[in-house]
């Protein structure tokens, strides 16, 4: 289990490394001796020898399939709402992945799920029937991923979703991690790493906050924790003084918190006086951008998630050179603000799909993409291998992390600790 080192791993955010590759020729084939008892047999080995070739020339043909490959494919984000703070880092990443696709030509048709899963339906409703797409990524929101999980089971159309789920929601939907399962890590290092004997709750009040919730609390009590108080708050909740004045003096508060609550909760509870170490349960809405406008008073506090941009590996270090270096972050429009999880897990999400792809070479019926998905057992990405589960939801590493300052007005989540395959539960 590694720890990153800070400022050299984040060096990578700011250095574009011009490299060209060399390629390196292959040793020639020795000529067959086998055949040669006519001059008729003679000229055989040269038409076996192409023969004898052709399967390492086989992907070349396979990439001349996968470049016929024509396919539309839906993707549902929170562009308004309390999650759209989120919605262009997750677009970003979609759009990185499917740029990859050199062998294929794949139109992304944007849908906005508006935090409502009765308006997520209809958007997913209007890409299968009225657009033609042939699988749906997102939405991002766990409440309105799950009623397009039960849309897609009735039509019979792939869906990668890019929220969380504990365990199967249809033959058809495929879920990048858990909500309980990638929670308990948070819970388990606020009682062993932090010591903490108490703790005090605040999250949101919708179905994934619900679950990191449940996951934090299990994870807390089964090391001999005390949870002291659970609070929900309401979407769009600004003021968090009425929540602060009740964690009392618990060992720990650990919190999953959307925008503007999460602002709020930060500034708040510096003025509030507050010492005690803060966890952010999951720290997936509070991207690097996010950071910079909280400012030092989210120094040093903690969060959980799949990814940070200072994991250590040539993997991550390509994956975040190519983004601060091309057309990405310029889209995004924060130039010193490196790939987050909302990021990451869209690329992922996408990712998936390009080798359910690779697998059907080419084919785009929905009913062959998701038999392709259903065989796929793992995942190579930016954060590490990921392994598909039977039910469906991903298993991958948890990467505790804190908050640093790195200069310049910029801040990173750096990583504590790595908990490795985590498990929906």
């Amino acid at each position: 289990m590694k720890h990153t080192r800070l400022f050299s791993t984040f060096l990578l955010l700011f250095l574009f490394m011009f490299a060209s590759a060399a390629c390196g020729g292959g040793a020639a084939e020795p000529e067959a001796e086998e055949p040669q008892t006519s001059e008729t047999e003679a000229e055989a080995p040269a038409e076996e020898e192409m023969t004898e070739e052709e399967p390492a020339a086989e992907e070349p043909e396979a990439e001349e399939e996968m470049a016929e490959c024509s396919a539309t494919v839906g993707v549902i984000l929170p562009y308004s709402g309390l999650a759209a703070a989120v919605a262009p880092s997750i677009e970003t990443g979609v759009k990185y992945a499917i740029d990859t696709a050199e062998n294929c030509e794949i139109e992304l048709i944007f849908e906005d799920e508006t935090d409502d899963p009765t308006n997520a339906v209809n958007k997913a409703r209007k890409l299968v029937e009225e657009d033609g797409v042939v699988a749906i990524i997102g939405p991002q929101l766990a409440h309105t991923a799950a009623a397009v999980s039960a849309y897609a089971e009735q039509v019979g159309i792939p869906h990668i979703s890019l929220s969380a789920a504990d365990g199967p929601q249809s033959a058809h939907s495929f879920f990048l991690g858990s909500g309980v399962g990638d929670a308990i890590p948070s819970g388990t290092f606020a009682a062993t790493d932090l010591g903490a004997e108490t703790a005090a709750v605040i999250y949101m009040d919708y179905l994934y906050g619900q679950q990191s919730k449940d996951g934090f609390v299990k994870g807390f009590t089964a090391e001999g924790g005390e949870i002291v108080s659970e609070q929900a708050v309401p979407f769009g909740t600004s003021d968090m003084a009425p929540f602060l004045e009740n964690v009392g003096d618990a060992d720990v508060v650990a919190v999953l918190l959307l925008n503007p609550s999460d602002f709020a909760f930060v500034r708040q509870y510096h003025e509030f006086g507050l010492e005690q170490p803060v966890i952010f349960i999951s720290n997936a809405p509070q991207e690097a951008p996010l950071l910079m406008q909280m400012g030092d008073d989210v120094i040093g506090m903690y969060g959980a998630s799949w990814y940070t941009p200072m994991i250590e590996s040539p993997e991550n270090g390509a994956f975040v050179e190519g983004y601060m270096a091309g057309k990405y972050i310029e889209a995004f429009g924060f130039p010193n603000s490196p790939p987050g999880i909302a990021t990451h897990v869209a690329y992922m999400g996408a990712q998936l799909l390009l080798e359910a792809l690779k697998v059907t070479g080419g084919d785009t019926d929905p009913a062959a993409l998701n038999e392709a998905l259903a065989g796929i057992t793992e995942l190579q990405n930016p954060a590490g291998t990921v392994t598909m589960g039977p039910g469906r939801v991903a298993i991958h590493d948890q990467y505790i992390q804190q908050v640093v300052p790195l200069g310049e007005g910029l801040y990173g989540w750096s990583v504590v600790k790595v908990v490795e395959d985590v498990e929906p539960k």
